[in-house]
């Protein structure tokens, strides 16, 4: 997974590929959905002509091809036939870009697997939302409200990082897309805090 961390660089990635099997049509995926501007250059084999897919979370969720938190490009090779492709990625985050190729069928299975484990994943974070808000209406203890709106927030923080906050709660808004992760990483942060000085009283045992 090329990994470049910060930067302000633009990057043009230029790769190969030649099918040597029977399957004429995969999926080539780029699983890192913080990327804000992807230009994706494949040659026309009838015209000869590059055409040019663009994508990222500076673009609405919905001039995706694809419904999905990463991003998707469909190629289609007939055997034996060999072709060059292009990236140029640029980003103000951090720069990688962990590309694979997949069959139709191997893609299915990859993002059906990658869905059961974030319904879990997130099921979780939901039934300790669930158990802390009764936790809370129930004992009156503010140390329970701090935990709460920590898991929220952290939940929340992490959808982001997973590409799904984008997919599903602001689709439209791509500025908010690009913001929303150092606020509410940050709010969670201070959550977690609050609720650490409250469950040890450090008030009272550290003054």
């Amino acid at each position: 997974i090329p990994n470049f961390g910060f930067t302000k660089d633009i990057f043009w990635i230029r790769f190969t590929l030649e099918n040597q099997t029977r399957i004429k049509d995969w999926y080539l995926y780029l699983s890192y959905p913080l990327l804000d501007n992807i230009e994706f250059y494949e040659k026309n084999a009838v015209t000869g002509k590059w055409n040019i897919h663009r994508v990222g979370d500076m673009y609405p969720f919905e001039s995706r091809e694809f419904n999905d938190k990463s991003f998707v490009f469909p190629l289609s090779l007939e055997k034996n036939q060999k072709q060059v492709y292009y990236f140029r990625i640029q980003s103000e985050g951090t720069m990688q870009f962990p590309l694979t190729l997949y069959s139709p069928k191997k893609f299915l299975l990859h993002r059906e697997k990658e869905e059961f484990a974030f319904g879990i994943y997130y099921g979780i974070l939901l039934v300790l939302v669930i158990y802390n808000l009764i936790l809370l209406f129930m004992l009156k203890d503010i140390g329970y409200l701090y935990y709460l709106l920590y898991v929220i927030n952290y939940g929340a923080s992490q959808s982001i990082l997973n590409g799904l906050a984008f997919q599903y709660l602001w689709p439209n808004s791509p500025y908010w897309a690009n913001r929303s992760l150092p606020f509410l990483g940050g709010f969670a942060l201070l959550c977690g805090i609050q609720f650490t000085r409250n469950f040890l009283n450090s008030k009272k045992n550290v003054p």
